[in-house]
Formats: structure tokens, C-alpha cells, sequence
């Protein structure tokens, strides 16, 4: 007798807890793992523009799911960046220039609204969190 079966008599009940207790699993090789692993790696590093580095510890800390690392940077770059051990402070500091323009919806914004990447392009936080999330959509 299976242990599902098993514990569904115990509870008093031979069928109605046997799908509960029923795992399913699936073995994967090492390499479609790396593989997976290196997918994830430059959807994050590309969708974010950090290095594969950062999209590394990234991914780690949120346990390989690319889906919450662009949630969490979306919603506050800086809190992301602390909660996975990554340096606050961004590599590329706009200057406080009073009003920056945004490449994509050209327009001009303050700097606190404002994003830069590494090669020092700055947007709007409303464009770079809609530029992420259909980067890591594709």
C-alpha cells in the first residue's frame, strides 16, 4: 500500500487525501539546468542592464525566479539592490541638472524620477519599469 493510501485510512478516508499527498517530480539533467540557469542569467542581466554578475546574485537571492527579481526592482531598484547584497549606490550618477530627458517618451523629468544604465542613458522610471518588464516578457 502506498504511504498516500496508507495516510488517507489513518484519516479515516482511503481516497480523499491520496492527491494530497501525491508529489510529482521530474528529473533534469545538469546540462538543461545550466542551461535554464543561463537563460535566467541574461534575461535578468539584459532586461535590467546589470552585469551577469549582479543578475546572478540577483536570481540567487530571489531564488531563481526571474519574474520577482524584475517585480521587486520595478517597485524600488535601491531596496532591491540592499535585500541582495549589491551596492545602493548606482556605477553612473546623473548630475542634478534641474529637469532630465527621457530618450523614450521624450519628455523631461526631475532626476529623482529619472534611471540611468551603465552606459549612462538616463529614462523615466515609468518607461524603464515598462522596458523591463517587456524585456524579461520576450
Amino acid at each position: 500500500m502506498a504511504a498516500s493510501q496508507e495516510r488517507g485510512k489513518q484519516l479515516g478516508n482511503d481516497d480523499c487525501f491520496a492527491d494530497y499527498f501525491k508529489e510529482e517530480y521530474s528529473i533534469v539533467k545538469e546540462a538543461e539546468i545550466r542551461r535554464r540557469m543561463e537563460d535566467s542569467i541574461a534575461k535578468v542581466s539584459n532586461g535590467l542592464s546589470v552585469s551577469k554578475f549582479e543578475a546572478t546574485i540577483l536570481l540567487v537571492h530571489y531564488k531563481w525566479n526571474v519574474k520577482n527579481v524584475v517585480d521587486a526592482w520595478s517597485g524600488d531598484e535601491k531596496e532591491a539592490r540592499k535585500k541582495a547584497g549589491l551596492p545602493v549606490k548606482p556605477l553612473c550618477e546623473l548630475p542634478d541638472l534641474g529637469d532630465v530627458f527621457c530618450g523614450i517618451c521624450l519628455e523631461y523629468h526631475p532626476v529623482d524620477g529619472m534611471k540611468s544604465t551603465k552606459c549612462g542613458h538616463p529614462f523615466c522610471d515609468d518607461c524603464w519599469s515598462r522596458y523591463i518588464k517587456m524585456a524579461i516578457a520576450e
